[in-house]
Protein backbone atom coordinates (compact mmCIF):
# COMPACT_ATOMS: atom_id res chain seq x y z
CA UNK A 1 0.00 0.00 0.00
CA UNK A 2 1.79 3.37 -1.15
CA UNK A 3 -0.63 5.68 -0.69
CA UNK A 4 0.05 9.00 0.56
CA UNK A 5 -0.75 12.40 0.89
CA UNK A 6 0.90 15.69 -0.30
CA UNK A 7 0.23 18.75 2.19
CA UNK A 8 1.69 22.23 2.39
CA UNK A 9 2.96 23.63 5.21
CA UNK A 10 0.26 26.09 5.68
CA UNK A 11 -2.42 23.38 5.74
CA UNK A 12 -0.29 21.79 8.35
CA UNK A 13 -0.39 24.49 10.57
CA UNK A 14 -4.16 24.63 10.03
CA UNK A 15 -4.53 21.18 10.88
CA UNK A 16 -2.32 21.51 14.29
CA UNK A 17 -3.88 24.24 15.16
CA UNK A 18 -7.16 23.37 14.82
CA UNK A 19 -6.04 19.80 16.84
CA UNK A 20 -4.61 22.06 19.45
CA UNK A 21 -8.18 24.67 19.98
CA UNK A 22 -10.21 20.97 19.77
CA UNK A 23 -7.81 19.52 22.76
CA UNK A 24 -8.17 23.01 24.86
CA UNK A 25 -11.75 22.86 24.68
CA UNK A 26 -12.21 19.45 25.49
CA UNK A 27 -9.89 20.29 28.41
CA UNK A 28 -6.85 17.57 27.53
CA UNK A 29 -3.67 17.58 28.30
CA UNK A 30 -2.24 21.78 28.77
CA UNK A 31 1.30 20.17 27.73
CA UNK A 32 0.08 18.29 24.65
CA UNK A 33 -2.32 21.43 24.05
CA UNK A 34 0.53 24.15 23.98
CA UNK A 35 3.55 21.41 22.20
CA UNK A 36 0.97 21.06 19.11
CA UNK A 37 0.08 24.85 19.05
CA UNK A 38 3.42 25.20 19.06
CA UNK A 39 4.24 23.36 15.95
CA UNK A 40 1.81 25.30 13.94
CA UNK A 41 3.00 28.41 15.62
CA UNK A 42 6.35 27.76 14.74
CA UNK A 43 5.33 27.22 11.02
CA UNK A 44 3.05 30.18 10.73
CA UNK A 45 5.82 32.35 12.02
CA UNK A 46 8.00 31.08 9.66
CA UNK A 47 6.31 31.97 6.75
CA UNK A 48 5.22 35.25 8.05
CA UNK A 49 8.99 35.75 8.41
CA UNK A 50 9.67 34.92 4.84
CA UNK A 51 7.17 36.98 3.61
CA UNK A 52 7.33 40.34 6.01
CA UNK A 53 4.25 39.93 7.52
CA UNK A 54 4.72 41.15 11.09
CA UNK A 55 4.43 38.97 14.21
CA UNK A 56 3.01 40.22 17.44
CA UNK A 57 5.88 38.55 19.65
CA UNK A 58 8.83 38.27 17.17
CA UNK A 59 8.40 41.88 15.35
CA UNK A 60 7.33 43.66 18.57
CA UNK A 61 9.21 47.27 18.86
CA UNK A 62 8.35 47.70 22.04
CA UNK A 63 10.94 44.68 22.75
CA UNK A 64 13.41 46.53 20.75
CA UNK A 65 12.79 49.59 22.47
CA UNK A 66 13.03 48.50 26.31
CA UNK A 67 16.47 46.70 25.30
CA UNK A 68 14.68 42.96 26.12
CA UNK A 69 14.33 41.52 22.98
CA UNK A 70 16.48 38.51 23.58
CA UNK A 71 15.62 38.08 26.99
CA UNK A 72 11.78 37.93 25.91
CA UNK A 73 12.06 35.94 23.22
CA UNK A 74 14.17 33.13 25.40
CA UNK A 75 11.36 32.85 27.78
CA UNK A 76 8.42 32.83 25.40
CA UNK A 77 10.25 30.45 23.80
CA UNK A 78 11.58 28.20 26.77
CA UNK A 79 8.80 25.83 27.48
CA UNK A 80 8.44 25.00 23.70
CA UNK A 81 12.65 24.19 23.71
CA UNK A 82 12.08 22.34 27.07
CA UNK A 83 9.27 20.27 25.49
CA UNK A 84 10.77 19.80 22.32
CA UNK A 85 14.13 18.74 23.48
CA UNK A 86 16.40 16.66 25.86
CA UNK A 87 19.92 17.13 24.71
CA UNK A 88 21.16 19.16 27.57
CA UNK A 89 18.90 18.85 30.11
CA UNK A 90 17.26 15.36 30.18
CA UNK A 91 17.22 15.59 33.76
CA UNK A 92 16.05 18.76 34.01
CA UNK A 93 11.82 20.24 35.10
CA UNK A 94 10.36 23.56 33.83
CA UNK A 95 7.59 25.36 36.00
CA UNK A 96 4.72 25.49 33.22
CA UNK A 97 1.46 27.49 33.73
CA UNK A 98 -1.27 24.74 32.44
CA UNK A 99 -3.70 28.18 32.39
CA UNK A 100 -2.00 30.07 29.61
CA UNK A 101 -2.42 26.89 26.88
CA UNK A 102 -4.66 29.12 24.76
CA UNK A 103 -1.97 31.89 24.28
CA UNK A 104 -0.09 30.51 21.41
CA UNK A 105 -3.13 29.28 19.81
CA UNK A 106 -4.41 32.72 20.32
CA UNK A 107 -1.43 33.67 18.71
CA UNK A 108 -1.22 31.26 15.87
CA UNK A 109 -4.62 32.48 14.93
CA UNK A 110 -3.36 35.88 13.99
CA UNK A 111 -1.03 34.92 12.04
CA UNK A 112 -2.87 32.45 9.90
CA UNK A 113 -5.69 34.85 9.60
CA UNK A 114 -2.56 37.24 8.13
CA UNK A 115 -1.42 34.45 5.79
CA UNK A 116 -4.55 33.11 4.57
CA UNK A 117 -6.35 36.53 4.16
CA UNK A 118 -9.79 34.79 5.80
CA UNK A 119 -10.67 34.17 9.43
CA UNK A 120 -9.76 30.90 11.03
CA UNK A 121 -13.07 29.54 12.10
CA UNK A 122 -11.07 27.16 14.80
CA UNK A 123 -9.13 30.10 16.02
CA UNK A 124 -12.50 32.61 16.20
CA UNK A 125 -14.27 30.38 18.25
CA UNK A 126 -11.41 30.29 20.86
CA UNK A 127 -11.02 34.38 20.50
CA UNK A 128 -14.94 34.33 21.43
CA UNK A 129 -13.97 32.40 24.23
CA UNK A 130 -11.26 34.61 25.44
CA UNK A 131 -12.99 37.75 25.14
CA UNK A 132 -15.93 36.22 27.03
CA UNK A 133 -14.14 35.14 29.88
CA UNK A 134 -12.22 38.72 29.45
CA UNK A 135 -13.98 41.19 27.88
CA UNK A 136 -11.49 44.27 28.95
CA UNK A 137 -9.27 42.93 26.90
CA UNK A 138 -11.78 43.12 23.78
CA UNK A 139 -12.34 45.27 21.12
CA UNK A 140 -14.85 48.12 22.11
CA UNK A 141 -17.54 46.82 19.47
CA UNK A 142 -16.89 43.57 20.88
CA UNK A 143 -17.23 44.39 24.54
CA UNK A 144 -20.84 46.08 23.62
CA UNK A 145 -22.08 42.72 21.77
CA UNK A 146 -20.63 40.63 24.92
CA UNK A 147 -22.33 42.92 27.28
CA UNK A 148 -25.50 42.39 25.46
CA UNK A 149 -25.59 38.57 25.50
CA UNK A 150 -28.32 36.53 27.20
CA UNK A 151 -25.47 34.61 29.63
CA UNK A 152 -27.46 33.28 32.57
CA UNK A 153 -24.65 32.27 34.88
CA UNK A 154 -20.90 32.66 34.66
CA UNK A 155 -21.18 28.90 34.95
CA UNK A 156 -21.80 28.82 31.13
CA UNK A 157 -18.26 30.02 30.48
CA UNK A 158 -17.04 26.95 32.23
CA UNK A 159 -19.69 24.73 29.88
CA UNK A 160 -17.07 24.09 26.87
CA UNK A 161 -19.40 21.70 24.86
CA UNK A 162 -21.05 24.89 23.88
CA UNK A 163 -17.73 25.80 22.20
CA UNK A 164 -17.01 22.66 20.90
CA UNK A 165 -20.57 22.48 19.35
CA UNK A 166 -19.51 25.58 17.49
CA UNK A 167 -16.26 24.30 16.42
CA UNK A 168 -17.90 21.32 14.88
CA UNK A 169 -20.41 23.81 13.03
CA UNK A 170 -17.60 24.90 10.70
CA UNK A 171 -17.95 21.53 9.01
CA UNK A 172 -21.31 22.43 7.96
Amino acid sequence: MNKHVEIGKLEAARRHLEVAIRMFFEQKDPVAIYTVAWSAYQILSDICKKKGIERQVEDNPILVEFGVKKEFMAAFRAPRNFFHHADRDDKEVIKFFPDTSFLIPLLATELIEKLDGIQFWYGRVLMMWFYINNPNYAPEDIKTNIAALPLPHKDILDDYSIFIELLDRSSN
